[in-house]
Formats: C-alpha cells, structure tokens, sequence
C-alpha cells in the first residue's frame, strides 16, 4: 500500500477542523492524538508528491513510516485503556461509571481544547501552503523540491506541531490519567524527534 493509499483508507477517522468536545477519558485523549498525527501526515504526502531527489525521499519515507508505526502505538494504547474500561463495566455487573470528569469541568475544558485544535490545524495548513511554495512562484509549474535541509525541517516542523499541541493538553487537564495520557504521547515525540535530528545531522556530516 502506497503512502496516499494508506491516508485515503483512514479518511473515515479524520475530521480536520470540526469542533469537538474535551476528551473526557485517557482512551479519548489517545483518539485525539491518533486524528492529530493522521492530520499532520497529509505534510509528508506532499512533502513526498513534490519531491524528485531519491535520497530525499527516501528520508521522508522513512519519516511517514515512523508516523504511522508512533499511530499504531497510540492506537494500542487506546484499546488497552477501552479494554479496562469494559472490564471495570462488567465486573460491576453492567452498572454505568462514573466519567472521569464531571459535565462541569467539560463546559470549562472545551472552550480551550476547541482552542488548542484550532491553532493546531492552522498551523497544519500554514505548513502544507508553504511546502507548497517550496519549488518556486511559477503557479503553472510542478513543485520541486531538492534541498533536503529545508525539506527535513518542514517535516519535522509537522512532527513539532502535534508534539505541542500534546503539551498544551496535558497543561490543561487535572485529571491524571488524562495527563498522562497526553504525557505519554509527548514522550514518544520528543524522544523520536531527538533521534530524527541526530540522525540527519550524522548524514549530514558524513
């Protein structure tokens, strides 16, 4: 499966820029983050359709599928705390529980979550308008991108953008399990991210 192919399939999962309300378990801050990485993946599709330069696009495959292996993860971690979730349900003899916030604190939160993706996806569309313009001002011209300098911080840049918004959601939430939730997520980032840079700069000192 092709790497458009593999975003097309998950069309279904995305809602680019649609009002939500705030994440009120760790399993829904997982799903958050799923569609926030799913979003900016659309960067590495065009980063890749602009792209003529094999070693170039070599690398920036190699980052999409770092991107879908870290979606993957995030997804297991979503069904391991829905599976706890149903477990707690029936041990309690199909009773409902309680939500881990209250409809307060959800009237309070969702203004500011609703924030937080907004600027997210801004940003997200500033990045895919930009690498746009990456191969020139000539509208009528295929773009092309070679330098690989620029190209690598564009994609990291995408990777940065959802790294922040996962930081700015575990600053708002009190709920524990809901901060760690989005901690965990940041965690992974950061620690790929590092990597991804010394890698390059290795490459680029070589």
């Amino acid at each position: 499966m092709s790497l458009n192919e593999h975003f097309q399939s998950r069309k279904g999962i995305l809602r680019y820029q649609q009002k939500t309300t705030c994440p009120t378990s760790a399993s829904e801050a997982y799903s958050l983050g799923i569609t926030a990485k799913e979003a900016a993946f659309q960067t590495y599709i065009l980063l890749i359709e602009h792209c003529n330069d094999t070693s170039i696009k070599k690398t920036l495959k190699t980052m999409a599928n770092l991107e879908k292996r870290e979606i993957i993860l995030f997804s297991s971690w979503m069904n391991f705390e829905l599976n706890c979730t149903c477990s707690a349900f029936y041990e309690s003899n199909g009773q409902a529980l309680p939500s881990q916030l209250n409809e307060i604190e959800c009237v309070h939160l969702t203004p500011q979550v609703n924030c937080f993706l907004d600027v997210f996806y801004k940003k997200i569309d500033q990045l895919k308008q930009s690498v746009l313009t990456l191969g020139g001002d000539d509208l009528t011209k295929h773009r092309r991108i070679k330098d690989a300098e620029v190209t690598f911080a564009a994609s990291l840049q995408a990777r940065q953008i959802c790294q922040q918004l996962f930081e700015d959601m575990a600053a708002l939430y009190v709920d524990e399990e809901i901060r760690n939730a989005f901690q965990n997520m940041v965690e992974i980032l950061e620690k790929n991210n590092e990597n991804l840079k010394n890698d390059y700069t290795k490459r680029v000192v070589l």
